[in-house]
């Protein structure tokens, strides 16, 4: 079978469905599985992800005699069925890689099991996989990919306590790919959000926004960072940026939305805090006469009820 592998892989799956109980079975399995490995190895490096999917799956074999396959080979197969969309096939390979003595093999296995259970949000099972190898011993960017998902894992799973001490470490450090160190910068700002730090809150939600809106990744993170600027900076009387911020979040929202309708509020008291009574009046009054049925659209036609009426008092007061 050296010059034509796939007719040898072909020949050896006939030969083995055919005749499951010929002595020479077990044989034709090891000449397919030897086939395959030899042709993986130049698909991989032509990234021919999908040929080498098709190969693993259209011969059933290849799983039986997995064993004579190397590691590289199936740990190729396992890259390729992720990379054409099955998960759960590519997870049963790479997992026996990873015991407890680690190998080149191992970290390559974990670092694509990580991978589908984050995607899939199989948070216990990150940590599961973190726990088995914390005796392991990574390069940087391999540390940073364990780390980054058990800070996720455990964000996820409401353990606040250990995510956050995670996310700090990960957002200190600035060999940390952009798209993961925004991640990190937002968790930094929600954790000085926990605790009431309009400072902090500044500081790590500014750098998220940037980073996030550099990477191009999760707008959901960005419209709620812009959110905790708003609220910070309005707390701490920085009224220019508060209303900066408040203009960007609401560009992020739809219109016909409740979060639309509450910063638009947001905004009119800041206005008014400010001093801007015109501003103030005119927010309001396009809240009440746009969205007149809804829960904001009434609260504005309150509190513009209201102001008229300690107007009116005022100028009885005066006049008195």
């Amino acid at each position: 079978f050296k010059d034509n592998y796939l007719q040898s892989l072909e020949a050896g799956t006939t030969f083995e469905k055919m005749f499951p109980d010929n002595p020479l079975s077990p044989r034709a399995g090891e000449v397919a599985a030897t086939a395959f490995d030899k042709m993986a190895e130049s698909l991989l490096k032509n990234q021919q992800y999908a040929r080498i999917a098709e190969l693993w799956r259209e011969h059933p074999l290849l799983a039986k005699y997995r064993s004579i396959i190397s590691e590289k080979g199936q740990l190729a197969a396992a890259l390729s069925l992720l990379r054409t969309g099955h998960p759960r096939e590519s997870l049963s390979l790479a997992l026996p890689f990873i015991g407890p003595a680690q190998n080149e093999a191992g970290v390559k296995a974990l670092l694509l099991a990580l991978h589908i259970y984050t995607e899939g949000d199989a948070w216990r099972e990150v940590l599961e996989l973190a726990e088995k190898v914390r005796d392991w011993r990574f390069t940087l960017d391999q540390r940073q990919r364990v780390e980054f998902a058990a800070a996720l894992a455990l964000e996820n799973l409401g353990d606040t306590a250990k995510s956050r001490p995670l996310w700090a470490r990960l957002a200190a450090d600035f060999s940390l790919p952009p798209a993961r160190r925004a991640v990190a910068m937002y968790y930094q700002a929600k954790e000085a959000k926990a605790k009431n730090d309009a400072e902090k809150i500044l500081v790590f939600a500014q750098e998220a926004v940037n980073l996030l809106r550099e990477t191009k990744t999760d707008p959901e993170k960005v419209a709620d960072a812009l959110n905790m600027l708003v609220d910070a900076a309005k707390n701490l009387g920085l009224y220019p940026a508060a209303l900066k911020w408040a203009e960007e979040y609401g560009g992020a929202l739809p219109e016909n939305g409740p979060d639309y309708a509450a910063n638009r509020f947001r905004m009119a008291s800041i206005y008014r805090e400010m001093g801007d009574t015109a501003k103030w009046r005119q927010t309001l009054e396009q809240m009440r006469d746009s969205m007149p049925n809804t829960l904001y659209g009434k609260m504005a036609a309150s509190e513009l009820s209201s102001r008229s009426l300690e107007e009116r008092a005022q100028s009885l007061t005066r006049v008195n």
